[in-house]
């Protein structure tokens, strides 16, 4: 994805800021049942598309050396995934037979924090 940051110094070699943009990940999905009699057709890798928004603090150590600790947090959505029942050898009539199933909720959601060290030349 892609980030803007913007921020605030303070003074004392501290920065404080926000950042945000738009998230995408390459998802491979799995499905797995204890059924045995169904044929089970998914579409397994999808594409999620969302945004990241969070915040940090960076924080000169040396002249060229910083730290610093940022929080993110992701929302990526993801309602292409789909699992499709098949027949299998299930006797007919079969009540799954060419039912679709979808997660409850397509979106991923994660929160992460992360520490950095950076060098300047």
């Amino acid at each position: 994805g892609a980030r803007l940051r913007a921020g605030y110094t303070p003074g004392g070699g501290a920065l404080f800021y926000v950042t945000g943009g738009g998230a995408y990940a390459r998802l491979n999905n799995k499905f797995a049942t204890t059924n045995s009699v169904n044929s089970f057709a998914d579409g397994g890798k999808t594409n999620g598309w969302g945004y990241s928004a969070g915040g940090g603090v960076e924080v000169m150590a040396a002249r060229n050396l910083s730290v610093g600790l940022e929080y993110l947090y992701t929302d990526l959505k993801d309602d292409d995934y789909t699992v499709s029942v098949g027949q299998g050898s299930a006797p007919a009539p079969d009540p799954l037979t060419g039912v679709d199933i979808q997660r409850s909720d397509p979106h991923f959601r994660t929160h992460s924090v992360r520490g950095t060290i950076s060098y300047r030349f």
